[in-house]
């Protein structure tokens, strides 16, 4: 499989503040292997000196009069340039600036989805260990809103598109497929999810998801979430449903469902989902529990003092 090197990569890193990730993250792209790159900077209001320094830097598109601008926002003004400025044969990478990138990665990214005209991930291994595979495709089961990893055997030539879900970390698109399916939902799901749910329409669309085993990023794995390591507040689990910066958003979630979800069921899944939210918030939560321990103590005296009386009144 030859290189394609006649389409330019719009690639869209949507960046606050952190200069030195961002910095890094320009250096490793301007070292790629493949010619035909515009990097398309988008500042979502930084006000750390972030955006000063970045018009000093050569080479790059930066994006930065679109005032404050959380992960969809900035991530939609970088396709929108690129939807704007780019040909029928070109593509848009989606990259985190958090990422390590190999010189080859946007060569295969391309190739790959040239070829297959598919959206395609690189594979994602840990930052601190490279040998650790985090994240290689996976199937995603809408009977319990979650997704499972691929199992192996991956198929010769390290093109998998078993996979039915990606993020946005470092994903390569065909713009003609951008131009169909459209952008980012920057309204509905301001942050997390909305690269999720771009992933799921153009599948649905009829286009492949894929994960080429052919090159890699590195970054850090995806955090635990906090409560599942433990008893914490009740505040806490109640920020974590609903703060916007949170991987757990309720909100988020649901409208994936509502968007992207099963037409048969997908009221199903939202209420499951919305019901396990409710008892992560009764089941977790330290005060509650003892509040619930409280309850069946309370629950268990009665009942012996009923089978007292019960039984006193049969010897009566």
């Amino acid at each position: 499989m030859g290189q394609v090197v006649d389409s330019t990569v719009f690639v869209v890193v949507p960046v606050y503040e952190r200069f030195a990730r961002t910095q890094s993250c320009i250096e490793q792209l301007k070292a790629q292997t493949y010619p035909n790159i515009e990097i398309v900077i988008v500042d979502g209001g930084s006000r750390d000196g972030s955006v000063d320094a970045l018009r000093e830097i050569e080479g790059i598109t930066l994006i930065a009069d679109v005032g404050e601008q959380w992960w969809t926002g900035a991530t939609w003004y970088g396709i929108d340039y690129a939807l704007r400025h780019g040909g029928e044969t070109d593509l848009v990478l989606l990259l985190n600036n958090d990422t390590t990138v190999p010189h080859d990665a946007v060569a295969v990214l391309a190739e790959e989805a040239r070829a297959h005209c598919a959206a395609v991930e690189a594979v994602q291994v840990d930052e601190s260990d490279h040998s650790k595979v985090f994240c290689a495709g996976a199937t995603f089961d809408w009977s319990h809103y979650r997704s499972v990893a691929l199992e192996p055997p991956m198929p010769s030539g390290g093109f998998d598109d078993r996979t039915e879900v990606l993020d946005g970390r470092a994903t390569m698109v065909p713009l003609s497929i951008l131009r169909e399916v459209g952008n980012v939902r920057r309204r509905a799901l301001p942050h997390y999810c909305a690269d999720t749910e771009l992933f799921f329409r153009i599948a649905h669309a009829g286009y492949p998801l894929a994960v080429t085993h052919r090159t890699w990023v590195a970054t850090a794995p995806p955090p635990t979430i906090p409560f599942a390591l433990g008893p914490v507040t009740f505040s806490q689990v109640w920020r974590s449903l609903w703060d916007r910066r949170s991987m757990s958003n309720l909100r988020a979630h649901l409208t994936v469902i509502m968007l992207a979800g099963p037409k048969r069921g997908r009221w199903r899944v939202a209420s499951h989902l919305a019901m396990s939210a409710v008892w992560t918030l009764l089941a977790t939560c330290a005060p509650l529990r003892a509040v619930r321990a409280r309850s069946r103590w309370l629950a268990r005296q009665s009942s012996r003092i009923l089978s007292r009386d019960r039984g006193a009144d049969t010897r009566q």
